[in-house]
């Protein structure tokens, strides 16, 4: 019978150390977390460093439409050369008309694939046990049963 008299009071005490010591502790720590938060939010963005600046300044080091020569053998008469060479750029500007103009067909079906598969997804419960909860140590027995 005493035993359970014992505990219940350890239990009280416990219960008001929790409320009146450690509660306040930790609004206290959430209060500061929000601030250096807020804090850092209301700051602006750093300016971009000179290398980026240095990338970026609106030149691709690496352009799409690069045309590039193709090495072939002299043919006998000019006039034919001439009228392949004009039929090779109509087809390279044809060709890049072609990919700037239409987007990809198959990326926008992936795109809506994913959507979709996000859409249909099982949500799975995590049944866990919650950690961060203030515990007190077992108060040892003194005696014997």
């Amino acid at each position: 019978m005493g035993k359970g008299l014992r505990n219940s009071v350890n239990k009280t005490n416990n219960r008001k150390l929790k409320k009146n010591v450690f509660g306040p502790v930790e609004t206290a720590r959430t209060e500061r977390l929000s601030q250096k938060l807020l804090e850092l939010a209301s700051q602006p963005k750093p300016p971009k460093s000179d290398m980026e600046v240095e990338e970026s300044n609106g030149e691709n080091p690496f352009p799409r439409n690069l045309h590039v020569p193709k090495l072939t053998l002299p043919l006998a008469d000019s006039k034919q050369a001439e009228s392949e060479a004009k039929a090779t750029n109509a087809n390279d500007t044809a060709m890049d008309v072609d990919l700037t103009n239409a987007p990809r067909t198959s990326w926008i079906k992936a795109e809506k694939r994913a959507k979709e598969e996000k859409r249909n997804r099982i949500a799975k419960k995590q049944k866990r046990k919650v950690i961060n909860q203030m515990t007190f140590k077992k108060t040892p027995r003194t005696g014997k049963k």
